[in-house]
């Protein structure tokens, strides 16, 4: 069976986490080494209310501690890290079970922790103040220059990741981003707000000396002495650690840059079509959701007096 086991770990992108989840059911199983004939015996004779008991054990389990000074700083394990526990080890018995290694799967009918990491959270946007504190707070050209195109083109992550050095063009009497392969498969010439074009003029500017070759990422990380563009996680985490600095009410992600652009434009009285066409949406329905103007308006009319 263990020879199985490798063969199936051996095929998984996160190998790491299959093992790391087997180590624990394995110790909750009695069992302290892996590989044995008693870990095996433990894992076929494993029943349905072991695995209940499981999820109730990893509940009490102390959580990763975080580094970074946006994450929570949470004493137990998360939902989100139990129902992936849990998803991880109904694979493997599957797979045993697919082998005639086990005859049941103790983890199939188990209900998973609700996890919020798995439900859609609302994007906050920022008020004018907050915009103006989180654009003081990059210190080198590129995070500043970073920022400046999040907001000032209301990028998604992924399409300020894909930039290029020749993206950033003078297009018919203004500045512009050349988006390639959009969320829609679309690719578009987006228009970048005036008092914004400045910061990222100067690193474009840096860039074009640093390589003659400019199909190389406009935004970059030196890896190996080579360029390599900024991947969404990476962006995601410089926007969090910003956010944090601002002590806030509220939670602020990359796409809360975006949610402000399209809202700030929309409080200046530019036509929701417009401002569909310019936030790359489909349908006026999905540019209407990034509107956070209705929020301050229920404020509002709660000081209203007779």
């Amino acid at each position: 069976m263990w020879r199985l086991i490798k063969i199936f770990l051996s095929q998984k992108k996160h190998e790491s986490d299959y093992t790391r989840a087997i180590k624990e059911w394995l110790l909750f199983l009695k069992c302290k080494e892996f590989g044995t004939k008693k870990a095996e015996k433990a894992l076929k004779s494993a029943k349905i209310e072991q695995a209940i008991e499981f999820i109730d054990h990893l509940k009490t389990q102390k959580g990763r501690k975080s580094t970074l000074p946006y994450h929570p700083k949470d004493k137990f394990m998360s939902n989100a890290t139990i129902a992936k526990r849990i998803w991880l080890l109904q694979h493997l018995y599957q797979f045993l079970k697919n082998q005639d290694q086990v005859k049941v799967n103790p983890f199939y009918a188990v209900k998973k922790p609700d996890s919020k990491a798995l439900q859609k959270r609302p994007t906050n946007a920022l008020n004018y103040e907050d915009v103006r504190r989180l654009f003081d707070l990059p210190k080198s050209i590129q995070d500043q220059a970073i920022l400046a195109s999040l907001f000032g083109a209301a990028l998604r992550r992924s399409e300020l990741c894909k930039l290029r050095i020749c993206d950033f063009q003078n297009h018919e009497f203004y500045f512009c981003f050349y988006l390639r392969d959009t969320k829609t498969k679309k690719d578009y010439f987006q228009a970048i707000g005036d008092e914004l074009i400045q910061l990222i003029s100067i690193w474009y500017e840096i860039r074009k000396l640093e390589t003659k070759d400019h199909s190389e990422p406009l935004f970059r990380v030196i890896t190996h002495g080579k360029a390599k563009p900024y991947n969404v996680s990476s962006i995601y985490k410089k926007i969090k650690i910003w956010a944090s600095k601002l002590d806030l009410s509220y939670s602020v992600s990359p796409h809360s840059i975006r949610a402000t652009a399209i809202t700030h434009l929309l409080d200046q009285g530019i036509a929701v079509d417009q401002v569909r066409y310019y936030a790359r949406h489909n349908t006026i329905d999905s540019t209407l959701k990034y509107d956070k103007r209705s929020k301050e308006i229920n404020v509002l009319v709660k000081k209203l007096k007779i």
